[in-house]
């Protein structure tokens, strides 16, 4: 936990070389220290803030890493800054910036609270967080006439001698701009390639170090630097302006030249982020949007083939989708199969609309583009291959003639067999089942046995359970580095994150392709009941949902924390008497007896939960003067890798008092942003009639 706000990675406060002078003013040592600073350019820049944007000011930190043999001693602190910046350090690294607690006051209110002197030992490769210091510089602006400053000390490594951090805001700054923000290819054939330009500019008055250019979207988008393609040289962009320094000078540009290129037909869209020390921008990519545009799924270079055949006398189908892929509505003239092609491959009674049909344009902010599916059906009746050709016509000005062709064959099979062995099974939440489908059954295949098994899981609302071959190594997150699980061996293990119902389905493969169930092996069905009770007198569980955040299953997102208060609690935050990721077992009730105590059994950091609580055998709260007190607190919004904020989350929290559930909030409750604090209910315990939930909902 940060003490003030968030604070920017390294990468984020790259600049120009720090001014180190020498000044040993009477530090030695004789074994000689070597500092190394982390950014290796040391400085504190800020960008322009608001007090509005960041309340609790923001932050940047500096690592101070001793490599030599031996111990380093920081000196005679001077800090040439204003009120508005305050000073923090800790010994080790800035992977711990996430403790406050070991957080010391270096400099607040004008006051340098400096120890006489800093010492810094050597580090001896025993912790990867050995032999460093990190220092936290907080600004806080209170009005818009920004100022830096520096922060000056004496060392006694024989290189440096006396160091000058500056400190930078605003306009002491590289700042990036990139014109034009958007690239339209229109439309390009197939097999054709189209390069655009877009030119980067340097408006700072501090070079311009260009981090990384990347594509997220379309692969079919490539970056260039001249004729040096960014995939092939990723230091292409180390020195655009070729002025032989790092970075583009300020009030310089240089040109991004990208190329589209593409064997199939359709839309393409991708996004192009520039990553530098003065900003991170994108650039929309489109090609094939502005005119009408037609697409088969599956494509007709991919061909569409009834996988494992189709038992003979029996109808396989399978779906076509006709998809408008460009900007203007699409006209389809003509579905129709070819007449060359076997019958036993059709188009059944139904599945062509009345024609000609149009199917709108995609717009520019659709999720997903208009679609036809039509299916198409095959009923062998020998044990044979067969084939034809789809043929759909269109107004698609490149491609106004497409064939599909469609290969079947049929196949005399028996089904196989999917068992999972038991029907249901009832465990308590955060326990991991073992799964086994070795009963499952393929009478055609050498062993008997299928060759491959598919789990399926649906769980309560906020679960993330899924099937793994392998847990992963954190006893308290399993899922987080677990093997995906392995389709060709029938055991998996499931982990039971939340209370609640769960429902595992497993489908299974024969030799010959033929799943089971499925549309030409409708039964049977393997599935199996898990219902998770919780046995604790108290169970809190809390789930959210931050629309802001596009993939809530990656290692950064929106944290939201979970709190439990004991009734003599005197605020959040604050031990013994808070139960949360900074105090996860406390030890309440009688002291030194760990069975009464509370304790936080996962903490989500990244998006979207779960996080419990459990407690049992709660005290009398009218003896111990007053209500459990259930919180949540909107521990961090903002965005590491982007800089900006993921934005309002939706909360919902679960109270179960013995094992059945007293309190689900009706709706999710919207939460703002960061540093605010729902106070959900109050929970009342009688040791004679056991506990009852009281709603207080409060938010501020």
């Amino acid at each position: 936990m940060l003490k003030h706000g968030v604070w920017l990675t390294a990468s984020m406060i790259l600049g120009a070389a720090a001014l180190l002078n020498a000044c040993n003013d009477g530090i030695e040592s004789q074994a000689a220290p070597r500092l190394e600073f982390d950014p290796v350019e040391p400085r504190f820049v800020f960008p322009k803030i608001t007090v509005e944007e960041y309340p609790n000011g923001l932050d940047v930190a500096l690592e101070v890493h001793n490599v030599g043999l031996g111990s380093a001693t920081l000196a005679h602190f001077e800090g040439i800054f204003s009120d508005e910046f305050s000073l923090y350090y800790r010994r080790g690294c800035k992977d711990g910036l996430d403790n406050q607690n070991d957080q010391i006051v270096a400099w607040e209110a004008g006051e340098n609270r400096m120890p006489k002197p800093l010492t810094i030992e050597a580090d001896r490769g025993e912790d990867r967080c050995q032999g460093r210091i990190t220092f936290l510089m907080n600004f806080k602006p209170t009005t818009d006439a920004y100022q830096g400053g520096k922060l000056i000390f004496d060392t006694n490594d024989p290189e440096l001698g006396q160091v000058q951090l500056p400190i930078i805001v605003n306009e002491g700054a590289a700042e990036l701009v990139v014109t034009p923000t958007t690239l339209d290819y229109q439309r390009v054939p197939a097999g054709a390639e189209k390069f655009m330009e877009t030119t980067v500019t340097n408006l700072g008055q501090l070079p311009l170090i260009i981090e990384n250019i990347s594509i997220n979207g379309s692969p079919d988008f490539a970056p260039f630097i001249g004729d040096v393609a960014v995939a092939d040289s990723p230091m292409a962009f180390a020195d655009p302006d070729g002025d032989g320094v790092p970075g583009l000078a300020p009030n310089d540009t240089f040109p991004i030249r990208v190329r589209y290129f593409s064997e199939t037909d359709g839309p393409d869209e991708a996004t192009m982020t520039i990553a530098s020390n003065g900003g991170n921008i994108s650039v929309n990519l489109r090609a094939n949007a502005a005119t009408s545009c037609i697409q088969l799924v599956p494509t007709p270079e991919m061909g569409l083939e009834f996988s494992g055949g189709v038992a003979i006398g029996r109808e396989g189908r399978r779906p076509v989708s006709i998809v408008s892929c460009g900007e203007e509505p699409l006209k389809i003239n003509s579905i129709r199969m070819d007449d060359t092609g076997d019958a036993q491959i059709y188009l059944a009674e139904g599945e062509v609309p009345p024609l000609p049909a149009l199917l709108p344009g995609r717009g520019r902010d659709a999720a997903a583009n208009p679609t036809r599916t039509v299916n198409v059906t095959c009923k062998p009746d020998a044990q044979e291959a067969y084939g034809a050709h789809l043929i759909v016509e269109s107004d698609d000005p490149l491609t106004p003639l497409l064939r599909l062709p469609i290969t079947c064959r049929g196949v005399l099979n028996q089904c196989p067999v999917p068992v999972i062995g038991r029907d249901e099974i009832e465990v308590r939440p955060l326990d991991i089942i073992d799964l086994d489908a070795s009963q499952s059954t393929d009478r055609e295949s050498p062993d008997g046995r299928p060759v491959a098994y598919e789990w399926h899981v649906m769980g309560p609302d906020g679960s993330n359970a899924e099937v793994v071959e392998a847990m992963g190594p954190n006893p308290r997150n399993p899922n987080e580095g677990a093997r995906p699980d392995l389709v060709n061996t029938p055991t998996g293990r499931l982990w039971i994150d939340l209370v609640g119902e769960y429902t595992v389905e497993l489908r299974v493969k024969d030799s010959n392709e033929l799943w089971a169930p499925s549309e030409e092996c409708p039964e049977p069905l393997a599935r199996l009941h898990v219902f998770a009770k919780s046995d604790e007198d108290i169970h809190l569980q809390m789930t959210w949902h931050t629309p802001g955040d596009r993939d809530e299953t990656d290692v950064d997102g929106s944290d939201i924390d979970m709190h439990f208060m004991h009734p003599q609690g005197t605020g959040w935050n604050r031990q013994p008497h808070d139960c949360y990721y900074g105090n996860i077992n406390p030890d309440w009730g009688l002291r030194g007896v760990p069975d009464d105590n509370p304790r936080l059994d996962i903490d989500d950091t990244n998006g979207a939960g779960p996080e419990n609580i459990n407690l049992n055998d709660p005290e009398d709260t009218d003896a111990a003067g007053g209500p459990y007190r259930v919180g949540v607190i909107y521990y961090r919004a903002e965005n590491f890798l982007t800089g900006g904020t993921y934005g309002p989350s939706e909360v919902t929290m679960r109270i179960y008092i013995g094992g059945v559930i007293a309190y689900e909030n009706p709706a999710p409750k919207v939460m703002q942003r960061t540093g605010q604090i729902w106070e959900v209910a109050h929970i009342l315990w009688s040791d004679a009639t056991g506990g009852r939930v009281r709603e207080v909902d409060t938010l501020r």
